[in-house]
C-alpha cells in the first residue's frame, strides 16, 4: 500500500493516524468468538436472560441489531474510555449528525463534513494542526469508525447467529442487561473455544455501549448527548490542508 508519507504534511500525519488504526486493527477478529474476557465496570446489576439455541437466542440478536440500526442514523456525542490490550488507558470521542461524522483519539482526530474526509494531527510542538483531505467515497479509516457506527457489530451478531444456528462445539450465546454512562443498555456475551466476546448497546438510542475484544481491549462508554453543534464537524481553528493524491492512502 501507498504511505501518505510521501507528501511533507502527511509525513506529519502520520504518527497519529496510526495512533487512531490502533483501535481499528484491535478488533479485527471481533465478528468471531475471542481468546480473552473482560467484564464492564459499569453501574446497575447484570443477569442472564438468554442462552444457546431455539427462537429465543435469534430474537434477542435480531432486536440488538435492530437497535444497532437504528442508532446509525441518530445524532448524538459519545465517549469512550479504552482501557487494556497493548495500549495505555485513553479517551475517544465519536460524535455524528448524519450524514456528518467526527472521530478522535490521542493526538489525531478524523472528520467528514458530510462531503469530504479529513484526516488531522495536533502538532506536538503546538502549532497548528495539519489536516489531509479526501473526497474518496472509502474511508482508509472505515475499520475503526465501524466499532462505532455498529458495523462491527452488525458482523458479529451474524457469526454469532450462524455458530448458533450449527450448534457449534463448545458455543455459546447470553444475554444481559446493564448502565453505561446512564444509559440503559443490552448486552450479548459470545463464548467459544478460544474465548470471549460482549457487546453492549443502549436501549433508547441503538449507540454501542461496551466492547471487550479478543486482545483483552474494552471500550466503555463514559459520556453521552444528544446536544450536537454543527461546528464540531468543523476542521480545528487555524488547520493547514493538504489533499490526499489520488491512488494514495492513509496506512
Amino acid at each position: 500500500m501507498t504511505r501518505v508519507a510521501h507528501s511533507r504534511g502527511a509525513r506529519r500525519l502520520g504518527p497519529s493516524v496510526a495512533a487512531l488504526a490502533v483501535a481499528g486493527l484491535a478488533l479485527g477478529s471481533c465478528s468471531s468468538s475471542g481468546s480473552s474476557s473482560s467484564s464492564s465496570s459499569s453501574t446497575g446489576s447484570s443477569a442472564a436472560t438468554g442462552a444457546t439455541g431455539g427462537s429465543s437466542l435469534t430474537a434477542e440478536l435480531q432486536a440488538l441489531s435492530s437497535k444497532v440500526q437504528t442508532g446509525k442514523g441518530a445524532t448524538f456525542k459519545a465517549t469512550y474510555t479504552q482501557t487494556g490490550g497493548s495500549s495505555s488507558t485513553q479517551t475517544i470521542v465519536f460524535e455524528q449528525k448524519p450524514p456528518k461524522s467526527y472521530f478522535s483519539s490521542g493526538s489525531g482526530s478524523v472528520i467528514n463534513d458530510g462531503t469530504t474526509t479529513y484526516f488531522c494531527s495536533n502538532n506536538s510542538g503546538g502549532g497548528a494542526p495539519t489536516c489531509i483531505s479526501s473526497s474518496s467515497s472509502t474511508n482508509p479509516l472505515a475499520a475503526i469508525l465501524d466499532i462505532f457506527s455498529g458495523a462491527a457489530f452488525t458482523t458479529f451478531a451474524q457469526s454469532a447467529q450462524a455458530q448458533a444456528a450449527a450448534h457449534a462445539a463448545g458455543y455459546n450465546l447470553s444475554f444481559s442487561s446493564d448502565s453505561f454512562a446512564g444509559q440503559a443498555s443490552h448486552c450479548v456475551t459470545a463464548t467459544g473455544p478460544t474465548g470471549t466476546t460482549k457487546y453492549c448497546v443502549t436501549d433508547d438510542s441503538g449507540i454501542i455501549a461496551y466492547v471487550s475484544t479478543p486482545d483483552g481491549n474494552v471500550f466503555q462508554l463514559t459520556g453521552f448527548t444528544t446536544s450536537v453543534s454543527d461546528g464540531d464537524f468543523s476542521l480545528p481553528a487555524g488547520a493547514t490542508t493538504e489533499t490526499l493524491p489520488s491512488g494514495v492512502s492513509v496506512p
